[in-house]
């Protein structure tokens, strides 16, 4: 029972479904090709509420804003012409108008006229005055004098009857007060125009509506015969304000409930509150049923997702302790971590990085730390290096690495800034560059020493042999040569050592290698 409920309720609405569908691609929603067609609309000039002349002189009423909204929809124009009912209905035969806004559909009008689509279901009834207990229905107007406007349809019914003394008005408002000045025993009159004048006369506790309704007939907008043209677009028009609710707001502006309901009506009301009834406590009893289901159905399900929260608890249990155990790597590791959004927010640092930094990070515009002096990106670049720069007046040397952390939303990438303090190395590399300075200088100074020596020695041993072989011409000979050759060497030496401390563009210059060999073999 309750999967054919379920299978007509969704049948019901892919119907509903389509017909909207249809109705919004069939609706004409730009009538520009219309824009220039002027219509003439004839009306009746006291018909209300369907078309009259209100206490301002301005012509109103339900036929003239369907008219207006018709004219909206479709981009043409209208202009009202507002008269007695048959002088309009001559006009329209004559050409001399080009629509009648309101018309019962009746055969014998149909060799004037070619009429709209119906847009209201048009009926009359039987007005008397509240203590006349001897019409109480139809038939009861025999031997009755019975008021009617002028050319209304009624008068065929009235023709049925023996004896009724028929009154013409040029309207229903003087129909109603003829009723009321006794002049008449009842009224036979348009439903809703009645019911209208009743509410505007405030005589709703002098006048009451007896029998069924008269002559229920399709109400539509009327033009001259062979107009097919005007004739489609009222009917586009029409279809339009139907689809897209304007005629509904018009409707209920203008029409309220009937007073005095008859009998017939209230009966007929009764029944069909019945049936509605009667199908609302099936559907109410078929809802319990799947209610019923619906709730096993729905503890079924509370205890799938139950089960499913438990496990999805106790993953988020592993998944903390899992970040926990990452965070704690990461607090131990030798290098600071700072994580920066693209909002220049740091969203990670770990225990080093501050410690390194002597601040606290997450939370804070990188803009406003140490770590601006590291980076400065405008986007995100990769990049690396080192630099040195002062944090609590002491110099530190930082190398570092920056990376970027990508996401699959490009927006929740972020950068990451992995760094190391560096100083106690740079002092160190300081120191054994310095150190191998002094040994350089060290091995120098061996050297030189041991470049100056060796002249002098040959210096020393000439002089110390100068009183033993001075006689000796070969010695003498040998004296004067080598003595100023040493000479010469320790003095080139000593030039070789100042152009080392002020160094000098190299040169080319053409040398004898054999006197150099020479000199070496002298050594």
């Amino acid at each position: 029972m309750i999967k054919k409920l379920l299978i007509i309720t969704i049948s019901i609405l892919a119907i509903i479904s389509l017909i909207v569908i249809y109705q919004f691609k069939s609706a004409n929603l730009l009538p520009r090709e219309n824009k220039h067609i002027v219509l003439k609309v004839a009306g009746d000039i006291n018909f209300p509420p369907y078309e009259y002349a209100d206490e301002n002189g301005i012509y109103t009423g339900f036929n003239v804003d369907i008219m207006r909204a018709i004219a909206l929809s479709t981009g043409i124009d209208i202009k009202f012409y507002p008269m007695s009912w048959k002088e309009a209905c001559e006009k329209l035969k004559n050409g001399e108008v080009d629509v009648i806004e309101g018309m019962k559909i009746k055969t014998d009008r149909d060799k004037y006229y070619e009429f709209s689509k119906e847009y209201l279901e048009n009926s009359q009834s039987i007005f008397v005055v509240e203590g006349n207990n001897d019409i109480n229905q139809f038939r009861d107007l025999e031997n009755k004098k019975v008021v009617i406007q002028q050319g209304d349809v009624s008068v065929g019914n009235l023709n049925t009857l023996n004896n009724v003394n028929i009154v013409y008005t040029n309207d229903q408002e003087q129909a109603i007060n003829k009723l009321l000045s006794g002049e008449a025993d009842a009224y036979i009159g348009n439903t809703l125009t009645g019911v209208f004048f009743i509410n505007k006369l405030d005589i709703k506790n002098k006048i009451k509506i007896v029998g069924k309704v008269l002559n229920p007939t399709k109400y539509s907008v009327a033009v001259k015969y062979g107009d097919v043209e005007t004739l489609r677009l009222i009917n586009s028009g029409l279809k339009e304000i139907k689809n897209n609710g304007t005629y509904d707001k018009i409707y209920r502006k203008w029409f309220g409930q009937p007073v005095n309901l008859p009998n017939w009506y209230i009966k007929r009301i009764i029944f069909f509150s019945a049936i509605v009834i009667i199908i609302l406590a099936i559907i109410m009893f078929l809802f319990y049923k799947w209610n019923n289901r619906l709730k096993k159905e729905v503890n079924k399900q509370t205890r799938e997702i139950n089960n499913a929260n438990d496990i999805l608890v106790k993953k988020n249990i592993q998944i903390k302790l899992e970040r926990d155990f990452r965070e704690q790597i990461l607090n131990n590791i030798f290098s600071g971590i700072v994580t920066i959004n693209k909002q220049g927010e740091i969203t990670f640092t770990n225990k080093l990085a501050e410690i390194i930094l002597k601040s606290e990070l997450i939370g804070k515009q990188y803009v406003n730390t140490s770590i601006s002096e590291i980076i400065n990106f405008t986007e995100f670049v990769k990049s690396s290096g080192e630099k040195e720069f002062l944090i609590a007046s002491k110099k530190l040397f930082i190398n570092y690495k920056v990376d970027i952390l990508s996401n699959v939303d490009e927006d929740m990438d972020e950068m990451i800034v992995i760094f190391r303090d560096i100083t106690e190395e740079k002092l160190m590399q300081e120191n054994i560059r310095t150190k191998d300075k002094m040994q350089s200088l060290g091995n120098l100074i061996s050297g030189i020493a041991h470049e100056i020596r060796n002249p002098l020695t040959s210096i020393r041993a000439y002089v110390e042999l100068i009183p033993k072989k001075f006689d000796n011409p070969k010695f003498r000979e040998m004296l004067s040569k080598d003595i100023p050759t040493e000479i010469d060497r320790l003095n080139s030496l000593i030039n070789d050592l100042l152009e080392y401390s002020k160094p000098q563009k190299p040169y080319k210059e053409k040398t004898d290698l054999c006197e150099i060999v020479n000199k070496v073999i002298l050594l």
